[in-house]
């Protein structure tokens, strides 16, 4: 049955590295994604654009919107571009609010974010907090008591591209063959990180091959591993 899911994404492509495929699944399975993106990554996640002589904050801001707009549409995902800066990245209470208001309007059963930890990028843990405590604040009925609260969501964390020094756990390997074209031509909407795609299409292929030693299928070609931060209530054992 389809649902609401929301993707929390530090930086711009953020979303399309490390859930693309996952998120054009549920899209074609008639699912509502919607990707907040906190920050364009201007000034940490942008090095090729730093290059150009007399480059500006706002060009390169405008290039990384750009980016996002066109990977979400291929995609078939929705943007909420949050605006923040990021390197560091700071959420004040009224990001926080701005998340769980999102949060509360479009009302996800999924969630998906960055994992607790990353030594190598200050801002993923910071996103990982700030969607714990939004998720949290989102199923209160005392805050912002004029819209409903919500029903738990489930909280996965997208894999991190330093798994080894980052704690990640990849417990759910979600089968994304079918999708993987849909998200090398997103991932091709983003040449700022162009060196990012080999990288991700090997990662997608060798979680194909762990999802194929440890599960039922053998056509399983790619996949995108996550983690889970909560609890997963269900009838029976999956």
């Amino acid at each position: 049955m389809a649902g609401s899911m929301a993707v929390v994404s530090a930086h711009a492509a953020d979303f399309v590295w490390r859930a693309g495929g996952t998120i054009a699944k549920y899209v074609r399975h008639g699912w509502d994604v919607n990707v907040v993106i906190m920050s364009l990554g201007v000034r940490g996640e942008s090095a090729s654009l730093w290059r150009t002589e007399g480059q500006t904050y706002e060009e390169v801001a405008r290039i990384r919107r750009e980016e996002a707009t066109r990977a979400a549409e291929v995609l078939g995902c929705r943007l909420h571009f949050f605006d923040l800066v990021d390197y560091p990245m700071e959420i004040t209470p009224e990001v926080m609010d701005r998340l769980v208001r999102f949060f509360r309007e479009v009302r996800p059963s999924i969630i998906l974010t960055h994992g607790h930890k990353d030594p190598f990028n200050p801002d993923h843990p910071v996103v990982h907090k700030a969607t714990v405590e939004a998720r949290l604040l989102a199923g209160a009925a005392g805050v912002m008591p004029e819209i409903p609260p919500i029903a738990p969501p489930r909280l996965f964390g997208f894999e991190p591209h330093q798994t080894e020094m980052s704690e990640f756990k990849p417990e759910i390997l979600v089968d994304i063959t079918a999708d993987f074209e849909t998200k090398l031509k997103a991932m091709q909407c983003v040449p700022t990180q162009t060196y990012l795609i080999e990288f991700h299409r090997q990662l997608a292929e060798a979680r194909g091959y762990h999802a194929r030693r440890n599960g039922q299928s053998r056509d399983v070609k790619y996949a995108e591993a996550f983690q889970s931060y909560v609890p997963i209530v269900t009838d029976m054992l999956p």
